[in-house]
């Protein structure tokens, strides 16, 4: 009942895409027109929610090749705010958190792994994803965010990864690889949805629920 969805292209795709700096909010029944994003930007990622949404990084054109950015803005409903720029210029990463925890891993500039935590002002580097992947989507708040899907090239995969604030953990594979998916950044990080994609060129309509697995622990007592 209260998102926004950020930037884009409208015609064709990236080098020469007619990048956007639209910004709508949806109110459960209603899209409407929200304050522009400071520049036009295809693929960036963002998070967070209505008043206080978060967009990051993204390809920006039409310069040709284009030019990956690491610009970092938060909205309050009506307007965004630029602050500290990403450590690392990369678009089609995984996001996911809020405006003053965010976790971003992997994404392209090129295809990396490279890592790193937002806290409202700074951004700070962590350990690398396992692999590098681009195009896949991320789940849950920044202390136990889930990474999943996406290219590992030169292949889609379905592998999935949780960050529990200082390690990286595998978790259950997807049932379907894929790229170009999207996750549920403001689902708890026991649960979270993966839906949409590409396998190969085919668009997908498949959605998949994760459920994190209980611990069984013995306590003593006397």
């Amino acid at each position: 009942t209260a998102a926004f969805s950020v930037g884009g292209s409208i015609g064709s795709l990236p080098p020469t895409a007619n990048t956007v700096d639209t910004v709508e909010e949806f109110d459960g029944s209603s899209w409407t027109a929200g304050g522009d994003y400071p520049l036009g930007v295809y693929d960036l990622e963002a998070c967070g929610t209505l008043t206080a949404g978060l967009g990051s990084g993204g390809y920006k054109t039409p310069s040709d090749p284009g030019e990956y950015i690491n610009t970092n803005a938060d909205y309050n409903g009506t307007s965004w705010t630029a602050n500290n720029n990403m450590n690392t210029a990369r678009a089609n990463y995984g996001f996911t958190g809020s405006q003053t925890a965010a976790l971003a891993a992997g994404g392209n500039n090129p295809i990396m792994a490279t890592s790193q935590t937002y806290d409202g002002t700074n951004w700070t580097a962590i350990t690398n994803l396992p692999a590098t992947r681009k195009m896949h989507a991320a789940s849950g708040p920044s202390s136990q965010g889930l990474i999943f899907g996406g290219l590992l090239a030169p292949a889609n995969t379905n592998t999935a990864f949780l960050w529990d604030g200082s390690s990286w953990a595998a978790q259950p594979n997807m049932a379907t690889a894929r790229d170009f998916l999207h996750g549920s950044h403001q689902a708890p990080g026991t649960a979270g949805l993966a839906t949409g994609g590409y396998v190969g060129v085919t668009l997908q309509v498949i959605t998949e629920e994760y459920t994190a697995s209980a611990t069984t622990r013995s306590v003593d007592t006397s």
